[in-house]
């Protein structure tokens, strides 16, 4: 698959997601700064890191900023935020010297990769010793994915275009260790529903509780959300 290929095809699942990339109030995104809230601020690589809205925030809070980015208009508006971008695929290795990064963060990428252990072991290459990885990924059997499949239906996020990879806890934990990093914590998203989910009322009434599932039984989440350390 050519370049502009692979471009395009990110571009039209950017769009297809918009709602969760650019979403504020996205759980697995609230999850993460509260991690990183418990961190001094330091070097931070963003993997893929899009519009760099998610790392905008943290570049306000004093965190120094590198990214990835594929797309070049969505390069260019992340530079604009505040991120030292450079461009590339995260197919390949990365443009970034060894042991460079405090902490990477790579928010719903793993799954796009073919070779996704050899990202995991560019993760672990350009962190410091002791750093940290969070990343975020589908999880396949969610409860909202068993609930699926027992009425016959297609999980969410498997065949969806171009993703190559879906996750079980197991499998993804199984993957951190063999590139070297050890698994700190592993929580999740939400479980069915979260306080960003479209109706008023339900967030209101069930969202709280949907996240607070995830974070207590992950296996049932819709994101993984993992903290490994080199």
């Amino acid at each position: 698959m050519s370049r502009f290929t692979r471009g395009a095809r990110f571009r039209q699942q950017a769009d297809r997601y918009s709602g969760f990339i650019w979403t504020p109030d996205d759980p697995r995104y609230r999850k993460v700064y509260a991690i990183l809230r418990s961190q001094t601020p330091g070097t931070l690589l963003d993997i893929g890191c899009g519009n760099g809205a998610f790392s905008e925030v943290l570049v306000r809070g004093g965190w120094k900023c590198s990214a990835l980015e594929l797309l070049p208009d969505l390069a260019k508006e992340a530079l604009r935020r505040g991120l030292a971008v450079v461009g590339g695929d995260t197919s390949s290795p990365f443009p970034f010297a060894t042991g460079r990064f405090e902490v990477a963060f790579a928010g719903e990428i793993l799954e796009h990769q073919v070779g996704d252990d050899d990202f995991l072991a560019e993760c672990h290459r350009v962190l410091k010793p002791g750093g940290i990885l969070i990343l975020t990924t589908p999880n396949l059997v969610s409860l909202g994915n068993r609930i699926r499949m027992g009425m016959g239906m297609l999980p969410r996020f498997a065949y969806d275009e171009p993703h190559y990879r879906i996750y079980t806890q197991d499998l993804l934990l199984r993957k951190i260790r063999s590139a070297g990093m050890t698994p700190m914590h592993v929580s999740a998203s939400h479980v069915l529903v979260s306080r960003s989910s479209p109706r008023r009322l339900l967030a209101r009434t069930l969202g709280r509780l949907g996240e607070w599932l995830a974070a207590a039984y992950p296996r049932f989440g819709e994101m993984f959300v993992v903290v490994c350390r080199k």
